[in-house]
């Protein structure tokens, strides 16, 4: 065998062994046992980062032999000068994976300054995060409910790396430990933005800023005042918009000796693994515990990306509004070039039972604009010269199309013309920090008098556009103030108030 062939044979082992420990599990972020038909959803999700108050670590593990989990999670509030600092392990595997997976947008909103938790309460916090997600333009609002987590994960050797160990280093080529994660689980609500109720404060600025003129005795005025009376009572929830709820568990998670290594040939174990099976190697490294505790949370995030997209997501893929029974295909939306006008786009998405269905609202980064249906496509202008001729700058033509009913029950086809990166406006106000640029966002009403609801939509331009073409479209609908590119020159490299 390769160990007890002399001094030549080790040395070709080593070399042969430091190729092999390199050797590292690839996690994509992307899952990929989604159905054929699947695609992300046009909704942008304000995520509330986790905080610690959240989280709870269990004694389980405290036996067990093997890395610790490194968890460290920010406080509910943070020190203005110092600001909130890094995310979460967890919330920042959430942005990434629900974003190439399942929805077009995915930002995590800014959590309050220990001076705002002051004047709002513990009580309090949840209007604040009503009023973020508003201010950012969000469709749908997640909130992690609890996070908990053993000290350590269960692991076990895989049986088959002790055979391996005896054909030499091309053991460390395969998983040689199994890993365990039935005491880790996290719980997640899903919220319709626009249906939260309570007090309706656009901004969380505003919320404030109201706060602080309660709490100085200052003149609010009746309708302000009734809603500082409902801060303090309102829970996300209370008052409706809860899509659905969540728990998932990591499945079992398989580690090579290379992803548990990390130092390569600095480390002794790597020598070790000449003489020892890898599998009894580096299992409670300094290293290995970060390593752990991030494939833990990309897991974490891939399991709810699958509850989504393979579960029963009707509720979320079509949902019927509670007024007339207006039936939106967000799965089947789109966003494209025009076939029709140069230099523009279409959002196009089949619907169901139109009848009472109000003037959209378009939203192109900062710049926002009136939409007003034509009465057929004979009508539709063939050029962006008409569009403004007909219609103003900021007013845009769409257009409700018959279309043979389908098997969902689709009946009509809506058709919104949307101005490509040379006829974008510049927008009349900055975006707030978490409201994303480089998107298109449709807001539909139904209904009439006071009983309406209203609901929206963010489709991504990478369907749709070049990256440079992108850049443009966001350089032109933003105030100069927000037009400052990082080096990169991409539109996620905006500054943080206009991504």
């Amino acid at each position: 065998m390769l160990h007890c062939f002399g001094v030549r044979s080790v040395i070709a082992g080593a070399a042969l062994l430091a190729s092999c420990a390199s050797y590292t599990t690839s996690r994509p972020v992307e899952i990929d046992d989604a159905s054929d038909d699947w695609r992300r959803l046009p909704y942008h999700v304000a995520l509330i980062p986790i905080h610690a108050g959240e989280t709870a670590r269990s004694n389980a593990g405290a036996e067990r032999n093997g890395a610790p989990f490194a968890y460290s999670f920010r406080d509910l509030a943070h020190d203005a000068e110092g600001g909130a600092g890094p995310v979460d392990p967890v919330t920042e595997s959430l942005v990434r994976v629900l974003q190439a997976n399942t929805f077009s947008s995915v930002t995590v909103l800014p959590p309050p300054t220990t001076d705002e938790l002051a004047l709002l309460g513990d009580a309090g916090i949840d209007a604040y995060w009503a009023a973020a997600a508003r201010e950012a333009k969000a469709d749908l609002l997640l909130d992690v409910d609890s996070f908990e987590y053993p000290i350590r994960p269960d692991s076990h050797s895989k049986w088959y790396s002790y055979v391996l160990f005896l054909t030499g280093p091309l053991e460390l080529l395969f998983p040689d430990r199994t890993y365990q994660f039935d005491d880790m689980s996290l719980g997640v609500t899903l919220y319709e933005v626009s249906e939260l109720g309570g007090p309706l404060f656009p901004s969380r600025n505003e919320l404030v800023e109201v706060m602080r003129t309660r709490g100085e005795g200052g003149d609010l005025g009746e309708a302000r005042e009734r809603a500082a009376d409902a801060v303090t009572d309102y829970a996300l929830g209370s008052e409706g918009g809860v899509l659905r709820q969540f728990r998932v568990r990591p499945e079992d998670i398989e580690f090579r000796f290379g992803d548990r290594l990390g130092r390569g040939m600095d480390s002794g174990s790597f020598w070790t693994s000449l003489f020892v099976p890898s599998t009894l190697l580096e299992k409670n490294s300094e290293h290995f515990s970060g390593e752990v505790t991030e494939v833990a949370s990309l897991t974490l995030a891939q399991d709810l990306a699958r509850e989504i997209a393979e579960g029963d997501y009707e509720y979320i893929v079509r949902p019927r509004t509670a007024v007339g029974d207006l039936t939106f295909d967000a799965q089947g939306a789109s966003l494209v070039r025009s076939g029709r006008v140069p230099d523009a786009l279409e959002l196009r998405a089949g619907i169901r039972n139109p009848q009472n269905i109000g003037p959209p609202r378009l939203r192109i980064g900062a710049a926002e604009y009136d939409v007003r249906f034509v009465e057929d496509l004979t009508q539709f202008p063939i050029s962006w010269a008409d569009v403004e001729a007909d219609l103003g700058p900021m007013t845009l033509p769409a257009y409700i199309e018959p279309t043979p009913e389908r098997e969902d029950g689709m009946d009509h086809q809506l058709i919104v013309l949307v101005p490509g990166p040379d006829h974008v406006s510049v927008g009349d106000a900055a975006l707030a920090d978490g409201a994303p640029a480089d998107v298109v966002q449709l807001f539909l009403t139904e209904g009439s008098g006071n009983r309406t609801r209203s609901q929206s939509w963010t489709f991504g331009l990478e369907a749709a556009l070049t990256e440079p073409e992108i850049l443009a479209l966001v350089q032109r609908t933003l105030p100069p103030v927000q037009t400052a590119l990082a080096p990169d020159d991409s539109p996620r490299a905006l500054p943080a108030s206009a991504r």
